[in-house]
């Protein structure tokens, strides 16, 4: 393994909960009540779930406008709640600089909090290659953000392996025919991970291998 690719929510940090305490914040500014005409979170971008949000509901808002306050509001509840990064991040991310392996993110959240997050908990300089939303016109399950991590960084999927929790991570780091851990935490309990080489409950398992 030369390459290591990291998704970020929910394997750098439990960020699921924080989206879900945002989602709620804005339904309630919004007066939306929360039934089952609401859309799936799971898969469909944030400004796309809010746009179909904003017709079921009559509102005259920018979609984009209010997934970027979604956005935001995780960011200040990390903060806020100083949200440790992941169990075991830290020395596996040193065990791989150790090894003289490089390291990347994949990540469907949007460039400017990504690199919020990576700063706030120190770790930016450890990443070579950081691919987000806004370098992909395809979200994961499609291979498309990791394709454009492996030709950032010069590998082939074969010297390479990924770490991801959701469904559709797994899905598209196996379309680029990367190697995949998931990472069962906390909040991945539900995730359907079947798709994944190998399943972890501690990112240092990652070099037990």
């Amino acid at each position: 393994m030369n390459l290591l690719i990291f998704d970020m929510d929910g394997v750098i940090l439990d960020s699921e909960p924080l989206h879900d305490r945002a989602r709620r914040r804005l339904f309630k500014e919004f007066n939306i009540t929360e039934d089952e005409r609401l859309p799936d979170p799971v898969g469909a971008s944030a400004p796309e779930r809010w746009r179909l949000i904003c017709e079921l509901f009559h509102l005259d808002k920018d979609p984009i406008a209010i997934a970027r306050y979604q956005f935001e509001c995780v960011v200040e509840y990390v903060k806020e709640m100083n949200l440790p990064c992941t169990k075991g991040l830290i020395e596996t991310l040193d065990e791989a600089k150790k090894r003289g392996i490089t390291l990347a993110l994949a990540s469907s959240s949007p460039k400017w909090m990504v690199e919020e997050v990576l700063d706030y908990y120190g770790i930016i300089d450890y990443f070579k290659v950081i691919a987000t939303a806004d370098n992909v016109t395809k979200r994961k399950p499609d291979p498309q953000i990791y394709e454009f991590v492996l030709k950032k960084a010069g590998f082939k999927p074969e010297e390479s392996a990924a770490i991801e929790d959701s469904q559709a991570g797994i899905l598209s780091a196996k379309a680029a025919r990367i190697y995949c851990f998931a990472y069962k935490g906390e909040n991945a309990v539900w995730q359907d991970q079947s798709a994944s080489d190998k399943v972890i409950h501690d990112l240092r398992e990652i070099f037990e291998r």
